[in-house]
């Protein structure tokens, strides 16, 4: 009879290979311009965007099934004032733990006063995820049948918040997103299937001290996409 512990690692690869390059869902939207010189930073997790891959065809062909579908990340990230309104926001994350890792930068500007109850700001990101379709395990070489090489984004927002008290507030963040997914076979690398989508997303999310709680919603070929995350802040205010 095996045992359960010998084959604990084998269902560890099998977990993180599948997913290598997932796209970053965790925004931790917060419209408050912080001023100049000041920042905030985070750690958290959540759930990224990856394609659903439906099938492969022969020893080349991979066929989406038009559907996206959702693996778990761990993000670290922040967002630092560059001026009265101005907000630099960034970003890191690893997909599934290991096995990719993404980077995040974006710009957003802030309508309101810092001190203000309401906020709302306009914001631009950009985003890469690279991977990779093997892993060495206790020297042991464990492959995926296709690899995501890499993948990127484009998200256009628009976050809007009111301070009900002092340590609690609600951020609600219409989005538009970007997405291209470039998936190759590790039979031929030079073969590649490209898969792209853009949606619309709504974003909740609810701060209350320096715990922040996400959850989105991506509108994509008629279907909602549900997608959550939780963060700890770091602030120096």
């Amino acid at each position: 009879m095996i045992k359960f512990k010998n084959i604990l690692p084998l269902m560890f690869i099998t977990w993180l290979l599948p997913s290598c390059v997932v796209t970053n869902n965790l925004y931790v939207n917060d419209p408050t311009p912080l001023g100049k010189g000041k920042g905030r930073g985070y750690i958290g997790g959540g759930t990224g965007i990856k394609p659903k891959i439906d099938s492969i065809s022969g020893a080349t062909v991979i066929n989406f099934s038009n559907k996206i579908s959702a693996a778990p990340i761990l993000s670290l990230g922040g967002q630092y004032g560059i001026g009265k309104h101005m907000n630099l926001r960034g970003a890191v994350h690893f997909p599934q733990l290991i096995g990719g890792i993404g980077v995040r930068g974006g710009i957003q500007y802030g309508f309101f006063e810092t001190k203000s109850k309401f906020n709302a700001a306009l914001g631009v990101d950009l985003s890469g995820v690279w991977g990779r379709d093997s892993v060495k395990f206790f020297g042991t070489y464990f492959q995926t049948p296709h690899e995501v090489n890499n993948a990127f984004n484009a998200d256009f927002s628009l976050p809007i918040s009111y301070q009900f008290k002092e340590h609690f507030s609600v951020i609600l963040t219409p989005r538009y997103s970007f997405y291209s997914f470039d998936v190759k076979r590790y039979l031929d690398r030079e073969i590649s299937t490209e898969f792209t989508f853009q949606a619309p997303v709504l974003s909740l999310g609810v701060r209350i001290h320096n715990v922040y709680l996400e959850s989105s919603a991506i509108y994509y070929n008629t279907t909602f996409y549900p997608h959550f995350g939780i963060a700890y802040v770091f602030a120096n205010d």
